[in-house]
């Protein structure tokens, strides 16, 4: 739906926050720049370091997925539903 710079420009428009919900991923979590559906924004990477986002939760690629990037940036990927329990992040796959 955005381009990597559009990405980065409405990101940039945005104040801090704890977490994140998107539909796309960060950059390059899960496929290569070279598949363009999948390699997900360079904006929500940037975001994400630049304001040590403790949570971002996004869907899009279809899997279930609990990691953590360098910074801290905890980020779960949702297919479907989830209930995520806090602070433990613990997830519960509903469907």
């Amino acid at each position: 739906m955005y381009s990597q710079k559009e990405s980065i420009k409405i990101l940039k428009k945005c104040g801090m926050a704890d977490i994140l919900v998107s539909h796309d991923s960060p950059y390059e979590l899960y496929s290569k720049a070279n598949d363009k559906a999948h390699c997900g924004l360079k904006g929500i990477t940037k975001y994400l370091k630049k304001n040590k986002v403790y949570l971002n939760i996004h869907g899009h690629h279809h899997i279930n997925t609990s990691l953590k990037l360098d910074n801290g940036t905890n980020v779960i990927g949702v297919y479907r539903c989830a209930v995520i329990k806090f602070p433990k992040l613990e997830r519960e796959i509903i469907f």
